[in-house]
Formats: C-alpha cells, sequence, structure tokens
C-alpha cells in the first residue's frame, strides 16, 4: 500500500485507500467501488481486513 506509514495497521491504511477514493469522485458522480476481493487484491490484505476497514 503506497504512501502508508508503517506503523498503521492495515485496516488503518485501507480505510484511508477507500475515503481517498471516495473523496476523488466528488459528490455530482455515481460511482461504484471496487469489489471486496479486488481492493484485497490491489492491497495485498485479506478479505475480513477489507470489511474491518
Amino acid at each position: 500500500m503506497k504512501g502508508g506509514r508503517q506503523t498503521d495497521f492495515a485496516y488503518q491504511a485501507v480505510y484511508r485507500y477507500l475515503t481517498h477514493l471516495i473523496s476523488e469522485v466528488g459528490t455530482e458522480a455515481r460511482v461504484k467501488l471496487p469489489s471486496l476481493r479486488h481492493l484485497a487484491e490491489r492491497l495485498n490484505v485479506s478479505i475480513s481486513t477489507i470489511q474491518y476497514a
């Protein structure tokens, strides 16, 4: 996970990644977030970590 601090837990980095994705879209557009499986593969964490975040 790029840009994450090494002292963070994985779920904290996932949370920041998701909030960044949401803030990039803005309020006008409707865009689907990636699936749990896709996020887990992309961020190299388990699906349960994604769900926890």
